[in-house]
């Protein structure tokens, strides 16, 4: 059985103020945002009552970083981002996430996912 490999990069200017809804801007995977209905959305998501994986991801990166403040936010934030997304989809195993500083509260993130069927 042979495997496909895709490769995405994704990038966006952000502030600590609006990391989440820049990276919620992203392409992410059918089955985590959703669009493939509950078969495909994780029990732990469905059972705290949201709609899609993703969701849940986001809102939990929200509670993580809620007192944090500047590049702490963001790189905590698009970490914890991307923790759920390969704790709760096994085919991004080797993807990353990096956060660049280009001004006083101004970032750029980079979203590399890597996702194996």
């Amino acid at each position: 059985m042979s495997q496909h490999v895709s490769r995405l990069h994704q990038t966006a200017v952000v502030t600590d103020k609006n990391v989440g809804d820049k990276m919620a801007e992203f392409n992410f995977d059918e089955d985590l945002n959703g669009n493939n209905g509950d078969d495909f959305t994780c029990e732990e998501a469905l059972e705290r009552g949201f709609t899609s994986t993703m969701e849940m991801i986001f809102a939990d990166a929200d509670k993580k970083t809620k007192r944090k403040k500047g590049e702490k936010k963001v790189v905590a934030y698009a970490e914890a981002v991307l923790d759920g997304i390969m704790t709760h989809d096994g085919h991004y195993e080797g993807s990353v996430v990096d956060v660049v500083k280009t001004g006083k509260n101004k970032f750029v993130v980079i979203l590399n996912t890597v996702c194996t069927t």
